[in-house]
């Protein structure tokens, strides 16, 4: 599997594992100190306990929906742009934000993980 796949393959674990609520396995989409920053948010999350924390508790029950990856990659660091649609579980799947992902990758010894994840909400 090529790195691009890899890295694709990520976004849709890190997806689908959050909606399904298996934290353990979202958090290994994380490096030990990845970083979640969202504009709505007023706090950065910090480190996998604080990750945890944040899936746990997220700010809505809803689904993401990822698309136009932008993937760059350099050596065993990669950059990424994409869309993200919230779909609310609770008001029949209608969008609760549009935003875009900017974020960081590092190759591991486990593989591609998100090093930092910036989420710019656009509309809420």
């Amino acid at each position: 599997m090529t790195d691009y796949e890899q890295i694709r393959q990520l976004f849709a674990r890190y997806n689908q594992t959050v909606d399904i609520g298996d934290v353990e396995n979202w958090i290994a989409c994380w490096v030990e100190d990845g970083v979640l920053r969202r504009s709505n948010a007023e706090a950065a999350v910090h480190g996998h306990e604080q990750l945890r924390q944040a899936a746990v508790n997220p700010p809505a029950p809803g689904m993401h929906v990822s698309s136009d990856h932008i993937i760059a990659i350099d050596g065993n660091q990669a950059t990424a742009t994409s869309y993200l649609l919230y779909l609310d579980r609770t008001r029949s799947f209608s969008v609760h934000f549009f935003g875009i992902y900017r974020d960081q990758i590092t190759r591991t010894t486990e593989g591609w993980k998100f090093k930092k994840r910036i989420l710019e909400v656009i509309d809420s």
